[in-house]
């Protein structure tokens, strides 16, 4: 444990210190921001060649926010997005850090992820890129799903290829076409990796990856309890008529699995239970938690190449 809840409390005033506080979609309707009104600070992802996000301040209401930046559309070259800025960083940077998790603390973790998977299959939509750099830790120590970019509103089936090699389900990679029991396959990757420290199907390279998943032979560390091994079976089925999450009790066989029988699931949803970790924030601008990259120019057009399509944008 790095900070009492206490002085979490305390740090996460001082981090959120602006002049007013408020989410992106409520700032946007109140201010009408234009683009020359933001401060570039720094890059804090790089997503692929055509993506990345930023640090900027808007500096008529001195708020901090993430902007992604997608250099394919808009403003003559980039669609911009502004997001919340989340300064706890990846999760996958604590996992690099301690190399893993106990089960409990991977159990803290892997509670909240079911309870958004819960909401977002109520709403029809499938994450499709579920994994740990894209699952932030908010100041309080509770996890932010993030990254949409690969999310679906369906009630049938998809056929698309996307996400992470190493989370892909069969049944993509097999083009049989899925439904929302992939974002449970990636969540069984998701729950082995924070305990063993690595991906269950991880090969040397792309093609040994994809023959690993595809064969679906299942080894688990000897430090995984027998709860934790049954679920992680259950979760990693390639047969998704058996898959945990797509049985005819759908999530709640997974909330009441034995390797979930100690959490609280509304005192998770209620935040009530102390995180293993507080992050350090010294304030609004703090970027300690994300790594650093070579920051590069955006490049900028002065002619409009998709004016028709986002017309009505």
């Amino acid at each position: 444990m790095e900070r009492n809840s206490e002085e979490a409390q305390v740090i996460s005033k001082q981090c959120n210190k602006t002049d007013e506080l408020i989410q992106p979609a409520d700032f946007i309707k109140k201010h009408y921001p234009r683009l020359y009104e933001f401060e570039r600070i720094r890059t804090i992802v790089v997503v692929g060649a055509f993506s990345r996000v930023f640090l900027v301040r808007h500096a008529p209401s001195n708020q901090y926010f993430a902007m992604k930046i997608l250099n394919k559309t808009k403003d003559s070259c980039n669609l911009y997005l502004i997001l919340e800025y989340v300064p706890g960083g990846e999760l996958f940077a604590y996992l690099q850090k301690f190399k893993q998790f106990s089960e409990k603390d991977a159990r803290f973790y892997a509670s909240q992820i079911v309870l958004a998977l819960e909401y977002l299959h109520s709403q029809g939509i499938i994450h499709r890129d579920l994994k740990l750099e894209n699952i932030l830790v908010g100041l309080d120590g509770y996890l932010k799903l993030a990254d949409f970019g690969f999310a679906k509103r369906t009630k049938g089936r998809s056929w698309s290829v996307v996400g992470c090699i190493e989370y892909l389900a069969p049944e993509l990679i097999t083009f049989k076409g899925y439904t929302k029991c992939l974002d449970w396959w990636m969540f069984g990757i998701m729950v082995y990796e924070l305990v063993a420290g690595y991906t269950p199907f991880f090969g040397y390279d792309e093609y040994t990856t994809v023959e690993k998943i595809i064969a679906c032979k299942l080894s688990v560390p000897l430090h995984f309890s027998k709860e934790l091994k049954n679920i992680v079976y259950h979760l990693l089925q390639a047969d998704v008529s058996r898959r945990l999450g797509n049985l005819r009790n759908g999530v709640a066989d997974i909330k009441l699995h034995q390797w979930f029988e100690q959490t609280d699931w509304m005192a998770i949803f209620n935040k009530k239970v102390e995180p293993p970790i507080i992050p350090k924030c010294s304030g609004p601008a703090d970027t300690s938690n994300f790594p650093q990259y070579k920051e590069k120019a955006i490049e900028t057009s002065s002619t409009v190449k998709y004016s028709k399509e986002f017309e009505d944008f």
